[in-house]
């Protein structure tokens, strides 16, 4: 026998959230930046002057940023992030340094004892590759001397 009752069950649609992202990568720090301030990827992406799929495979580590476009994403994130991850191509990695530490070129040359034109190409991504022992030099001297403290509100 089948009751002469029914009933209805309502879910309440959950509020739409975005996760909280510590983020590790330039592109992670975008996200969140963008995310904060309700921007579309194709708002954010004519701040740096490429397309809303570029930026996307910035923001998802599918695709590592060009040096040439660090001062423009500290200019949208309004610090200097601290990285946590070797994500980031060796010459961003290098030049963020530099920024996060007010070091100039000629003192950075000092301290790593590299040509400056090995750095430059390093740094404006004018290379296939790196030879191996001047990355393993640059990435042993960004380690001992990474400070942990972060720039920004």
């Amino acid at each position: 026998m089948i009751p002469k009752c029914s009933f209805t069950l309502k879910a309440k649609i959950p509020k739409k959230t975005t996760p909280k992202i510590k983020p590790k990568t330039l592109g992670e720090f975008i996200k969140r930046e963008r995310q904060k301030r309700n921007l579309s990827q194709a708002t954010a992406a004519k701040f740096f002057g490429v397309n809303g799929m570029c930026l996307s495979s910035w923001e998802i580590n599918k695709k590592t940023i060009h040096p040439k476009y660090l001062e423009s994403i500290i200019e949208f994130l309004g610090f200097i992030p601290k990285l946590t991850s070797n994500f980031d191509k060796i010459g961003m990695r290098t030049k963020l340094w530099r920024k996060q530490h007010s070091v100039s070129m000629d003192d950075f040359l000092l301290m790593v004892n590299i040509p400056k034109e090995v750095i430059l190409k390093i740094e404006q991504a004018r290379y296939c590759k790196v030879d191996k022992k001047v990355a393993l030099k640059i990435n042993l001297f960004l380690k001992r001397n990474t400070t942990f403290s972060v720039r920004h509100p």
